[in-house]
């Protein structure tokens, strides 16, 4: 029972069909009565047998509170009382079916009157985002002329989206369709108890409660569990099993959530993209049951090892990656299985909640002691871009993209702190850490961030902000000039200044060979610095693959793809780090890092009917049509197979930025594609073109003036629509080249680079009219599976100094060694092959990003 007699929800689906035969029965008896019928849909709800205490001295955590204070937080009255009319609003959302639904567990303790504050801080911000929205938008526009505030263009529809758990029980008939967020705070309150309650038996939520849950005086959505208070000895799942009974009870809610308590969600992007992902994968699934699924902010599995500090796994993973505690979901099916007798925990826990429940939820696939009725065991993952639903320590640096106001007091607020997830992190001092957990800090930093975000949002910009954008507008339109002639040119470098209201993105294709010993650290160095003045997005294509067999090109070795999503681990610290340091302008806005994979299984189903076509077409001679077996360090078909997969990796990272686009509200103006398989020599700045100036006019398409066979495909930089064509045309452009040009007649087919200069580049210079620029300013040479490097890529032609002396001077350490690989007709390539050593650059763990380029280069950014 809530409180004045009003029944709690009863498990809706055990009497829904005699629900449902009852009213339409009552609806017949009285339509010829005229008769007005308030359907009550709540009903009874007997009290359930617990296996943990007498149901004599259980009572419901979902009474009603009384009117009286909670502690010095104010009143929660009428919880339960008379229930108001819903208003509300009709929602527009364009993908099929209900808006999915989300059970929030914080974890908390009774321990001191700081947590409990704490809570309350987390109620009166985040939890509250949208009514807070709400009450400035009636408070904003009460005077105004408009009788009807859901009709202003840009008011939210919904600011209910957010309840607790008693408001969810409560008030269901009024909020259950538009609370899609419900919260609960849980914490063990039984210090004689066992430290958790995993109980197949169990049946009714209720039942996992302590007896005394103080209704006088309770907090909405505390949730006292009658466990021993603990981090790592079962209450994280006993939580899941609590919020799968609440799943059973509800099952409209699709997911269990486990947010770390020094975790602010930021409400609107978490419901959008969620949303948009969950219906995603339905769709793909063509299954529109909530079932299998699993996300979060996930890490690799290299990060977890038995000698880390922080995230010690002396058994190996069940999976490939675990989720982080700051966000970490599971359909509720996996939240009823990871706390049933079916799950292995006893052989698969280690002393780290995160790890272990990654662990248990992994153990699902292929486990034999499932019901035999479950016949799929597959899970499916959705994983969540930490910046764009966490507020991070930059969020001033957001509200830029928002079209927010500016302050420069809460600029240097912002880069005092870390919004989210409050690891020490590894910069001057930890007095970081300890700000967040200030709940006065909070509520000041957050009153500024809800007050510039309305005003950016809806309508209210600052003088301020204003003037800025004026400034900004004005220091662009100085980027150009006219020459003598009259003509528009790009001005110098040291007086350029690239417009950073446009996007740019960053995309990364390939095999990932050697990614974190090698490749990592010199995309730090020379692509992640040298453009950290554009805030460009950064995403990347790779195969999950563990082994890559010799070839022309290198030798076989192990493969470790995952080591790919360090890239934004990368981005993250760097960014992180940059803002922290600096003492002028504007905070970076933390990029969008994304990433996309495909199995062998996947890019067969995917290219699969193309290459049998390219394999086997042959012209009326009896040649191939397609493979270039003029080519005499081609071999049949691996090289063609090869060049496929190469071409289907840029194609996928570039649809993927397309669709990150589109959901991001962004229009990419320069884009660069770049090899994952490389260790970039030299700085590449997207934007920079010959004589050190910068393509303010984005006229100008850039590739390398080496390896050219006759021109260099191993990356390209420059506008967006020239890009395109070398990204995406290959496939549709492939079939009347190879039957049209006379050099793929003669026996070339598809030549990738032939192909490029024939029939790509054409098209972007004289189609489309870019410029087209091959340069000598940047050098990067290919790293292998075996840990082998291509150190002459660059050709002897490179400017001032040779490729060799430089890559050995930064790179080479003392024990490598080097051998000449000889092919049919071409140069001698000199392959070095270096012992097993991860600090060939710096080791990211060791210490900052910027410490370590400081260390390791003379050249310095701004």
């Amino acid at each position: 029972m809530c409180a004045d007699g009003l029944p709690s929800r009863r498990k809706r689906h055990h009497t829904l069909l005699a629900r449902i035969a009852g009213v339409f029965v009552l609806v017949l008896l009285n339509l010829n009565r005229g008769l007005n019928i308030d359907i009550e849909s709540r009903v009874d709800h007997p009290s359930t047998q617990s296996v943990i205490d007498s149901p004599k001295n259980m009572t419901s955590l979902f009474s009603k509170p009384t009117s009286k204070e909670v502690g010095d937080f104010g009143t929660i009255q009428g919880i339960c009382g008379p229930q108001p009319e819903s208003n509300k609003q009709t929602s527009s959302f364009p993908y099929p079916g209900k808006h999915p639904k989300f059970l929030f567990g914080i974890p908390s303790t009774l321990s001191s009157m700081l947590e409990k504050e704490r809570r309350q801080t987390f109620r009166e911000t985040y939890l509250n985002f949208d009514r807070q929205i709400y009450d400035m938008a009636m408070k904003d526009h009460s005077g105004s002329s408009h009788t009807n505030i859901s009709s202003l263009n840009n008011f939210p529809k919904q600011h209910n989206r957010v309840c607790s758990l008693q408001e969810w029980t409560c008030k269901y008939d009024q909020i259950h369709e538009e609370c899609q967020i419900i919260y609960a705070f849980f914490v063990g309150d039984n210090a004689t108890a066992p430290p958790y309650i995993l109980d197949d038996s169990l049946r009714d939520f209720r039942s996992m409660l302590v007896s005394n849950n103080y209704n006088s005086t309770e907090e909405l959505g505390l949730v006292r569990l009658n466990i021993r208070e603990n981090q790592f000895d079962g209450k994280m799942t006993t939580w899941f099993q609590f919020a799968a009974l609440v799943g059973e009870e509800f099952p409209e809610i699709d997911y269990a959530v486990k947010l770390d308590s020094d975790t602010l969600v930021f409400t609107p992007n978490f419901l959008e993209n969620l949303e948009f992902r969950h219906w995603k994968l339905l769709n793909e699934r063509n299954n529109l049951k909530t079932e299998r699924i699993y996300g979060g902010v996930k890490y690799p599995k290299s990060y977890c090892g038995k000698d880390e500090k922080h995230h010690a796994c002396p058994l190996p993973l069940v999976g490939d990656t675990y989720m982080s505690g700051e966000l970490n979901f599971m359909s509720m099916d996996l939240a009823r299985y990871i706390a049933s007798p079916a799950c292995p925990r006893e052989n698969i826990t280690i002393p780290h909640e995160d790890v272990s429940l990654s662990n248990y939820v992994y153990s699902y696939t292929n486990n034999q002691k499932l019901p035999a009725h479950v016949k799929n065991t597959t899970i499916d993952r959705i994983f969540v871009q930490q910046e764009h639903l966490l507020l991070t320590f930059n969020e001033s640096a957001e509200m830029k993209s928002r079209k927010t106001g500016q302050s420069v007091n809460l600029q240097k607020q912002f880069r005092k702190f870390l919004w989210g997830h409050c690891n020490p992190r590894p910069f001057k001092n930890d007095a970081l850490y300890a700000f967040f957990k200030d709940p006065k800090n909070v509520r000041k930093i957050w009153s500024d961030f809800i007050t510039y975000y309305y005003d950016g949002v809806y309508g209210k910009r600052s003088s301020k902000a204003k003037s800025n954008q004026h400034r900004t507008r004005k220091a662009s339109s100085q980027n150009i000039h006219k020459s003598r002639k009259g003509q528009l040119e790009p001005r110098d470098e040291k007086s350029a200044v690239v417009d950073n209201t446009t996007a740019c993105a960053v995309l990364f294709f390939g095999l990932p060979r050697s990614f974190k010993r090698y490749v990592l650290p010199s995309i730090i160095r020379n692509v992640l610095v040298p453009n950290l003045q554009y805030n460009c997005d950064y995403y990347i294509h790779y195969n999950q693959i563990d082994r890559e067999e010799s070839s022309r090109s290198g030798y076989a070795g192990k493969l470790n793809a995952d080591d790919v999503l360090l890239l934004e681990f990368a981005v993250r610290q760097l960014y992180n780090e940059s803002n922290l340091n600096s003492t002028i302008g504007n905070p970076l806005t933390l990029p969008h890092v994304s990433f996309v994979s495909d199995t062998n299984a996947t890019f067969w189903e995917a290219k699969g009917n193309l290459v049998e076509k390219y394999r086997t077409a042959k012209r009326n001679n009896g040649k191939f049509l397609y493979f270039p077996s003029e080519e005499p360090n081609y071999v049949y078909p691996t090289t063609m197979d090869n060049i496929v997969k190469q071409w289907h990796s840029i194609e996928t990272v570039w649809n993927e930025m397309e669709r990150s686009a589109k959901m991001l509200n962004k229009t990419y103006s320069r884009v660069a594609m770049l090899r994952s398989d490389v260790i970039f020599i030299d700085p590449i700045d997207i934007y920079l073109i010959q004589n050190k100036k910068k393509d303010i006019l984005n006229q100008h398409i850039t590739i390398p003036d080496w390896a050219g066979w006759p021109v260099n495909d191993r990356m390209v930089y420059g506008p967006y629509n020239a890009v395109k064509v070398w990204a995406t045309e290959r496939f549709e452009r492939l079939d009347n080249y190879v039957r049209t040009d006379v050099i793929s007649r003669a026996g070339y087919g598809m030549h990738p680079e032939k192909f490029l200069n024939r029939a790509l580049l054409p098209h972007i210079t004289k189609k489309l009219g870019y410029r087209l620029e091959k340069t000598k300013r940047f050098c990067f040479v290919r790293v292998r599976a075996d840990g082998g490097i291509w150190i002459d890529d660059c050709n002897k032609g490179f400017p001032e100094n040779n490729a060799t002396r430089t890559f050995t001077r930064d790179l080479l350490p003392d024990d490598a060694t080097c051998q000449r690989q000889a092919f049919k007709w071409w140069a001698d390539q000199l392959y070095c092959n270096f012992t097993e050593r991860d600090d060939v650059l710096w080791n990211l763990k060791e210490k900052p990003i910027m410490q370590s380029l400081s260390a390791t280069s003379n050249t310095t950014y701004s």
